[in-house]
């Protein structure tokens, strides 16, 4: 077991090896700050229901929780390893996307401009999924390359 990935006991015990070899990999993508990365389970579904797992992040505290729904084990290889790479940045750039959520808040009242505001928290969350990802895919692509130079 990693000294910053943990896993709450309600992940099942058949399940966990499997996290743990797709995790452990990739655990250098957690940033400094992070002192844990709490890994738990779920056997329902998310609100969001394209939504595989899900990140928690307490800046403030220094740990972050990862929530890996049971539609997880559904999922191709490929893209059960992209979803847990996908979630492990969500925590480097949280800290800047809820600052940037937070102010848009701040300097849009919802009783003032409901619609401004929900367009524009849209489109930062739009655009913290979409580098989120071609984040992800670079980190994929560049462990495909070095694999093919050995």
């Amino acid at each position: 077991m990693s000294g910053r990935i943990c896993f709450y006991e309600d992940v099942p015990p058949l399940i966990k090896p499997e996290l743990e070899a797709r995790l452990l990999p990739y655990e250098y993508l957690i940033p400094p700050w992070c002192s844990h990365v709490w890994i738990g389970w779920q056997a329902g579904g998310s609100d969001n229901e394209s939504a595989v797992a899900e990140v928690d992040t307490h800046y403030d505290y220094r740990w972050a929780r990862i929530t890996v729904y049971a539609s997880w084990l559904e999922q191709a290889d490929a893209a059960k390893q992209e979803s847990l790479i996908h979630e492990l940045l969500h925590i480097s750039l949280a800290v800047l996307s809820d600052y940037a959520r937070d102010t848009i808040k701040l300097l849009i009242p919802e009783d003032e401009a409901p619609k401004f505001r929900q367009q524009t928290v849209e489109q930062l969350r739009e655009r913290c999924e979409s580098v989120t990802q071609d984040l992800t895919l670079m980190i994929l692509q560049g462990k495909s390359a070095r694999a093919g130079m050995t």
